[in-house]
């Protein structure tokens, strides 16, 4: 009997200590539950894909087929084309699942914003910046999308939350960052930030006073939580009790904004005995063990550990030129979506009382907003990366502004509270004006594409073509920039020379025996008594018997001119370069599709590939 009373007695405590919880963290539940409807309504109405999401669907198809389905671009990070091919491969939808994945990570990157705001903001003004972030139209608008942007973000967030914790894990920080890095390359960049705040601590801990401050806190804390017992007087004595006791383990523990008050045990820690190096070792060590092993990969694979990243910063410079944008960009975006999240600078009035926590949020948030000031290319996802440092920022910016004004404004915390869900409601509805073009699936090109057979050899201009169809592209035109260059290398694989002429010197074939193995251009007349190797290709004017069979494999071409052009505006002989290109295909291939959409011309170029018959008798001279 005893033992049931116990049992009974254990339920209605953790029931009440889970309703005391919830309470006390409803903003954030309220929030989430917000967010998961809107991003569900989202999910449905909203069609097309963006160019880099079919790029990763087809990296993961790739990594998983050993290179029978999909494409490579070895510029990218492999994190997301893991995690999408890996639900391809198990037999889900990747982008149904995929979908839903990035779902998960966009509300886990609001929970992780909420609960290291929570370490230097009271509950409420921490779910705001968690709200500032979910209901941020770029953010909200992107969550369903397969891209990196939040996936990255939401794992630097990890490394930033174990390694603030009261008792820090370097190692934990180390392992988020380095799989952060793996899902975006310029995560690395927040490496400086933590280091950073791993050097900030002091060896002695806090001052006396500073630690007698820290005690006359705690006591005023204490008695402010029994104080709103009494005022609520909201269940029994032994509800009054619990509470009592949760409010003691949390001051204990640091989870009630302690993480400030109890500093010096942060700094003891790291201080003593060399902690503090050990950390920052731990630290590598950490990042090294998730970053090595890909490192290593791409010395086998491109005999340079680092070519990923130098082809993604030579890109950086030449591509998406479309996009550059001038300086003021991101802060008329940041301003168009939230004004409040200007409360930024109001920060910085605050700064001399900044701890090692507001020191890392603040310096991870000005290292980013700088890199993307100096590079041209801007987008609206970028703001994503920094959004997270920038909400808690503002938020820590508002609630310290309305404590110092609290004796001009009547209940300033009330009307405070209101003016930021009366934006928060406004952003939220703009998020859905707010829209970004998506490229729709063309279904002639995916229905083209599954009745190709395995071996034809297929060029495309887009990967958004192989979205809905299994097919491994021998050639990505438009990979990585199309210009002069890239377009004469098209043509030379066209003529069916090696790389070593050009389609110039190979106009005029020599009156010569030709040696083996010599691939002849295509539509070029064989010069006359010119005897010919039986394992020389033979394009299809060139076929000296009839004996000669025509393979069912052909070479097929989809196009969609506005993936191509216009050309770089720097590249002068680009578009006479192209217009060479499309009067080759348009003399030399069959248009087996053509249409006109938007401005774009969709084509499909087919042409069969000769294959001789091993009883092919070759006229002799």
């Amino acid at each position: 009997m005893i033992k049931k009373e116990s049992w009974a007695k254990s339920i209605i405590q953790d029931s009440l200590i889970a309703k005391i919880f919830l309470r006390e963290n409803l903003p954030i539940v309220i929030v989430l539950l917000l967010q998961l409807a809107l991003l569900s309504y989202q999910s449905l109405v909203q069609h097309g894909f963006f160019w880099d999401e079919s790029v990763y669907l087809g990296m993961g198809k790739y990594i998983y087929s050993l290179g029978k389905s999909g494409l490579w671009e070895p510029s990218r990070p492999l994190l997301l084309p893991l995690l999408l091919g890996l639900l391809w491969k198990l037999g889900l939808s990747p982008i149904i699942a995929g979908k839903l994945l990035m779902i998960a990570f966009s509300m886990g990157a609001v929970l992780l914003v909420y609960l290291i705001a929570k370490k230097i903001l009271s509950n409420n003004f921490a779910a705001l910046a968690a709200a500032w972030v979910a209901f941020f139209p770029a953010f909200l608008f992107h969550s369903t999308a397969l891209l990196t942007d939040i996936l990255s973000t939401g794992l630097a967030l990890l490394a930033v939350f174990f390694i603030s914790k009261r008792n820090p894990s370097p190692w934990l920080a180390g392992v988020f960052l380095g799989l952060a890095f793996l899902a975006r390359y310029l995560q690395l960049i927040l490496l400086l930030p933590l280091i950073f705040f791993l050097f900030l601590s002091r060896k002695d801990g806090m001052k006396k006073e500073d630690m007698d401050q820290n005690v006359r806190t705690n006591d005023e804390r204490m008695q402010n939580g029994r104080k709103e017992d009494r005022r609520k007087n909201d269940g029994s004595k032994e509800v009054r009790m619990i509470k009592s006791r949760i409010m003691e383990d949390k001051i204990k523990e640091g989870s009630l904004r302690e993480d400030r008050i109890n500093e010096n045990r942060i700094n003891e820690y790291w201080g003593r005995n060399g902690e503090r190096g050990r950390g920052i070792l731990l630290l590598f060590l950490a990042l090294a063990l998730i970053i090595l092993p890909y490192l290593i990969f791409n010395a086998f694979k491109y005999q340079n550990p680092f070519f990923p990243l130098l082809l993604q910063s030579a890109m950086a410079k030449f591509t998406g030129w479309v996009y550059h944008q001038p300086w003021p960009f991101y802060a008329e975006s940041l301003f168009g979506q939230n004004p409040l999240l200007f409360l930024l600078f109001f920060s910085l009035l605050f700064l001399m009382k900044f701890d090692r926590l507001h020191w890392l949020l603040h310096s991870a948030l000005f290292i980013f907003i700088a890199f993307f000031q100096i590079i041209p290319h801007k987008e609206p996802r970028f703001i994503i990366t920094f959004l997270p440092y920038l909400a808690i920022c503002s938020s820590y910016a508002l609630e310290n502004s309305i404590t110092y004004l609290k004796k001009l404004i009547i209940h300033p915390f009330r009307k405070g509270m209101v003016l930021s869900g009366v934006l928060l409601i406004w952003a939220a509805g703009f998020s859905f004006s707010y829209q970004i073009p998506r490229h729709q699936e063309f279904p002639s090109f995916t229905q083209y594409l599954e009745s190709a057979g395995e071996k034809d050899e297929i060029w495309i201009s887009s990967p958004l073509f192989l979205i809905s169809a299994d097919k491994n592209p021998a050639e990505l035109m438009y990979y990585p920039l199309y210009n002069t260059k890239k377009i004469s290398a098209l043509i030379v694989k066209l003529n069916g020379l090696s790389k070593d002429f050009s389609s110039e010197t190979a106009i005029a074939l020599p009156n010569a025996p030709l040696p083996l193995n010599t691939p002849l251009p295509l539509n070029t007349p064989l010069p006359l008594n010119t005897p010919l190797p039986s394992n020389t290709f033979h394009p299809p004017n060139a076929i000296p018997s009839a004996n000669a069979s025509i393979s069912a494999n052909a070479l097929k071409i989809l196009l969609n001119t506005c993936d191509l052009l216009p050309c770089p505006p720097w590249d002068k002989p680009c578009p006479k370069e192209h217009e060479k290109l499309m009067a080759q295909l348009n003399r030399d291939f069959k248009k087996i599709f053509e249409k006109n959409e938007s401005g774009c011309a969709y084509i499909i170029y087919e042409r069969n590939l000769p294959q001789m018959s091993l009883s092919t008798n070759l006229i002799s001279p």
